[in-house]
């Protein structure tokens, strides 16, 4: 009987392709999320996308906003 290592067990499941259900859960999870960005103020929006999506520092993002670094902060939070 042969045996597996943890991580051979791991690169077979990194390997796996997603599901149709995976798919699916995945596409309605990122639908959600741009509802609720559509719902925040535009600088708000702007400043999560900035931040999490196209992941700017908070120094990149003090600059591109004209903001202090701890209004990019608050506006995170």
């Amino acid at each position: 009987e042969e045996h597996c290592t943890e991580s051979e067990i791991l690169v077979n499941v990194a390997d796996v392709p997603n599901s149709p259900l995976d798919e699916l859960l995945t596409n309605e999870r990122r639908g959600e999320v741009w509802e609720g960005l559509q719902r925040l103020g535009d600088m708000d929006r702007q400043t999560l996308i900035a931040f999490y999506i196209e992941g700017n520092s908070l120094k990149e993002m003090a600059e591109q906003f004209d903001s202090p670094i701890g209004t990019i902060k608050r506006r995170l939070h």
